[in-house]
């Protein structure tokens, strides 16, 4: 959805995703969430760190996906969202090796970039090919 629409009621602080948070005052006309992170749990997420999502051209494959960590259980992943339904959601924790993403960004060329609070690093997310 655009910006320029703005002025969409994610419900909070009455809901958190689709499930109560403070209920006070009741909510109406409320824009449910595309994808929802549960708490609790090893794989699950307690803070979660928005993100970006993929506008650069080093890795074409990936745009329009949104990618976003958890800051307790170090995860990174990703989602692209299309025709009303999310799709093609990865988990890059792996792969990005971060611990506690407290932001992302992106450079001058449009390239992701996460700020590892704990590691005290700042990272681009680039291409690995093979034969690279």
């Amino acid at each position: 959805m655009p910006v320029a629409d703005g002025g969409l009621n994610f419900g909070w602080p009455a809901l958190e995703g689709t499930r109560t948070f403070y209920r006070d005052p009741p909510v109406s006309d409320v824009t449910e969430p595309v994808l929802e992170v549960v708490h609790g749990g090893e794989d699950r997420g307690c803070s979660i760190t928005g993100g970006e999502v993929y506008r650069g051209s080093a890795i074409p494959e990936f745009d329009g996906h949104y990618f976003y960590a958890d800051w307790c259980t170090g995860w990174v992943r990703s989602f692209h969202f299309a025709d009303g339904e999310v799709r093609d959601e990865r988990d890059w924790s792996e792969a990005f090796g971060a611990s506690m993403v407290s932001s992302f960004g992106r450079d001058a060329d449009g390239e992701i970039l996460l700020l590892d609070w704990e590691a005290d690093t700042l990272s681009r997310i680039v291409p690995v090919r093979p034969g690279s």
